[in-house]
């Protein structure tokens, strides 16, 4: 979904005592630099770099950087246009609108790139995901699911994902290949804002069978039990949830509850309402996505049915049928241990000492979630990037801008809820 947000808070960027001072990239581009698989014939329908009127931070529509080496390439995201893709492309021909990196048409899959994989779009509502992301739009509206979702665009997206992640050497995993409803909120003022797409009726389990990596690998069928880590994964033609006020069958989640029981509420996001999450489109609260993955907090329910996880800093239940599972455990996965009250963040940013000039701190900002010790989450990245770039004007060079800080700090990335979530390392033990 394109992220009518602009630069508001997607310009934040990301870096700190390292600082990058080399040349500021050429605007101008001597020819298509396609970046894709010979067989998609991808087409050049470039995304302008230009300033607008006589103030030099007016410009767009993207930045210029020096991707992969600052900032790294650590994921794909996954959005949909909510737009045909005629007005796709004539939306991201504009300088003053925003950037992402491809466009793929419905109808039969063709791919239009518009930004050198090196320069960084304004697609994701958060500018530590803008960064280290390539964005892909992908022609469609989310409510009407199927219609747009096309075996074609499924699979000439598969395609530029498993080149992509093979050139720039980024995992093929649901916590780096992601949809923009899981690209977490910068601070809690922003967390009710963030878009949901691609939506309920992407379908990761076959679009993950494309690229080749299916969500089953390194799973086994055991019933959960405490402690384990466990991945979603309901079988997306059967599956069926409340969503948009209805019953439907077809969905690419699970409802998470306060409690074992289908007529329990569901469980609360703190970020969008203090009242249990709603069955609306863009109320992500309450729904545990294929693919993602949760440790096990405990089992119980009718035959011992109903799963809850850590989530969000309290238990999650989902109902896990023993006929048909929605959730499959994952030996050996990754997890850390909650040992000092924290609430999480939406970005991995330098501590203030690492930024060159005091103008330029990013604030900490935590989100609005309470993880209390002994809690455990499952870890999507073990060393984050700790970084800001600085990118605020059109073309001033270095050190004045387009300058790329790393501080010292360390985090980790884990599946905190439906959105990814940022822990510091210090607040959390392997």
């Amino acid at each position: 979904m394109i992220d009518m947000s602009r630069r508001s808070f997607t310009a934040m960027a990301i870096f700190g005592p390292l600082i990058s001072r080399t040349a500021l990239p050429e605007h101008k581009v001597s020819g298509p630099p396609i970046d894709g698989p010979d067989s998609l014939h991808i087409e050049w329908v470039p995304a302008p770099y230009q300033q607008y009127g006589s103030d030099p931070v007016k410009y767009g529509n993207h930045d210029l950087a020096r991707r992969p080496s600052a900032p790294s390439l650590t994921r794909i995201v996954i959005h949909d246009t909510e737009e045909t893709y005629d007005n796709t492309i004539k939306l991201v021909e504009k300088p003053n609108y925003l950037a992402w990196n491809y466009t793929l048409r419905s109808s039969d899959g063709h791919v239009a790139q518009h930004l050198d994989p090196k320069d960084i779009g304004w697609h994701s509502g958060n500018w530590y995901y803008n960064m280290h992301a390539l964005g892909l739009e992908h022609e469609g509206k989310a409510l009407e699911g199927e219609s747009w979702y096309t075996d074609a665009m499924y699979r000439s997206s598969a395609a530029l994902v498993r080149y992509l992640c093979d050139k720039y050497e980024i995992p093929l995993t649901r916590g780096r290949v992601i949809g923009h409803d899981e690209v977490p909120g910068i601070d809690t003022e922003h967390v009710k804002g963030m878009h949901w797409d691609p939506g309920a009726f992407w379908n990761w389990a076959r679009y993950f069978e494309l690229l080749g990596r299916p969500l089953t690998e390194g799973t086994v069928s055991t019933r959960p039990k405490r402690g384990d880590v466990v991945r979603i994964l309901p079988d997306f033609e059967m599956n069926t949830q409340a969503y948009n006020g209805q019953v439907v069958r077809g969905v690419n989640f699970v409802t998470a509850r306060q409690a074992p029981s289908s007529d329990a509420p569901t469980v609360v996001d703190a970020g969008i309402s203090p009242e249990p999450a709603t069955t609306e489109p863009a109320d992500v609260g309450a729904r545990l996505n294929t693919g993602a993955e949760y440790v096990v907090a405990e089992v119980g329910g009718k035959n011992d049915e109903w799963v809850a996880v850590w989530y969000l800093g309290a238990k999650a239940w989902f109902h896990n049928p023993a006929r048909q599972p929605v959730a499959r455990v994952v030996p050996g996965a990754r997890t850390i241990t909650v040992v000092s009250r924290t609430s999480g963040y939406g970005r991995a940013y330098p501590e203030a000492s690492a930024y060159p000039d005091g103008t330029w701190v990013q604030p900490e900002a935590a989100l609005p979630y309470v993880l209390e010790p002994g809690q455990r989450y499952v870890v999507i990245d073990s060393q984050p990037a700790t970084d800001y770039y600085r990118s605020t004007t059109f073309d001033a060079p270095p050190p004045k801008d387009h300058v790329n800080v790393t501080g010292k700090d360390r985090y980790v990335c884990v599946f905190l809820g439906h959105r990814q979530g940022y822990l510091k390392a210090t607040d959390v033990q392997s």
